[in-house]
């Protein structure tokens, strides 16, 4: 498994209030929008939204993400609020490899991991040839 990544300050926050985990998936399964980079302009950058109502009912996104106790804590911390999470591109990516990596030693057959994740199986073999160059980079070049 890859190293614990530290967050971003603007998930961080989050994390302090609902946990890592659930604070990574939260922002994972949030919408995306593109807007424009003021840093570079002309190119786009993805960004993610949330509000947080002063209060939430059982079917609210929030519940069905984080479950009745996850999304009160959310509403306490930060009812009324609209939060600019950073979206967590590279630490999903670090996660999601570190899984296809996990289940393609325990058998699993990269048609069968690439439906799993969503991906093509040429993503599949190139984070497993990414792992298997590590490794023998980690042995000095041994095989």
């Amino acid at each position: 498994m890859a190293a614990e990544v530290k967050l971003p300050a603007s998930v961080q926050e989050i994390a302090d209030v609902i946990g890592r985990q659930d604070a990574l998936r939260l922002v994972r399964q949030l919408p995306r929008c593109l807007v424009e980079d003021k840093r570079r302009p002309g190119s786009m950058q993805e960004r993610v939204m949330l509000y947080v109502p002063k209060k939430v009912k059982p079917g609210h996104p929030l519940v069905r993400i984080l479950g009745a106790e996850g999304a009160e804590k959310m509403v306490r911390a930060f009812g009324g609020e609209c939060l600019h999470p950073a979206n967590c591109n590279a630490i999903h990516k670090d996660y999601r490899n570190d899984a296809v990596r996990k289940r393609h030693r325990e058998g699993s057959r990269v048609p069968v991991l690439a439906a799993s994740f969503g991906v093509s199986e040429r993503q599949i073999r190139n984070v497993l040839r990414q792992s298997a160059n590590d490794n023998a980079a980690d042995n000095g070049g041994a095989q």
